[in-house]
């Protein structure tokens, strides 16, 4: 899902200073509320998948993903737990969120512990990081774009193996109030794979 990854940090203090400035420009926005578009590529650069949708997110671990087309799709961490959910077909997922997303995320940049199991590389409005740990999942690079106010405008994903996946964020709204929006109830004819034990 995530493009490849080419710059590699020689000096450890330039690391150090990367990942405060990471945290620093993070740190400015609770909450939001944002509209998205995805394209995915692979290994040659062709385009084969595309989509939209919103997300709201609420720092360090709550989050819905609503993907709108092409077909209707829900992710959405409570805090504790996470929920996959496809109302076409009538089907939901559930699992641990720490058990998904214990690798490699951004809502891990919270935990201090984290940092030095990333390498951070900057320039500018730009941050490329990947894991130390290679027996995460199959990740290799994360780039975040990221104004000085906190504002995310641009994430990659570039896997192992090559897929690419570019989102682009739009239609801001800050640091708000959400209404039960990490909270899922599964309808009642929903087939449910339950994944915490």
């Amino acid at each position: 899902m995530f493009c490849s990854f080419v710059f590699f940090l020689t000096n450890n203090i330039s690391a150090i200073s990367s990942t405060q400035i990471l945290k620093e420009r993070l740190s400015k926005i609770s909450n939001f509320y944002v509209k998205f578009t995805q394209n995915v590529t692979d290994q040659e650069g062709n385009s084969f998948q595309k989509s939209n949708g919103e997300i709201w997110l609420e720092f360090p671990n709550k989050f819905k993903w609503h993907v709108l087309l092409p077909e209707e799709s829900f992710i959405i961490s409570t805090g504790k737990e996470i929920w996959f959910y496809e109302p076409n077909i009538k089907q939901a997922s559930v699992s641990f969120l720490k058990k998904i997303f214990k690798n490699f995320s951004l809502l891990s940049f919270y935990r201090k512990s984290n940092l030095a199991d990333y390498v951070i590389n900057q320039n500018r409005n730009t941050f490329i990081i990947h894991s130390n740990k290679r027996i995460y999942n199959n990740i290799k690079e994360l780039k975040i774009n990221i104004l000085p106010s906190g504002k995310i405008t641009d994430v990659t994903i570039s896997e192992n193996d090559g897929l690419c996946t570019k989102y682009h964020f739009y239609d801001y709204q800050y640091n708000i109030i959400f209404n039960n929006q990490f909270k899922f109830l599964p309808p009642k004819d929903t087939m449910i794979d339950d994944q915490r034990y």
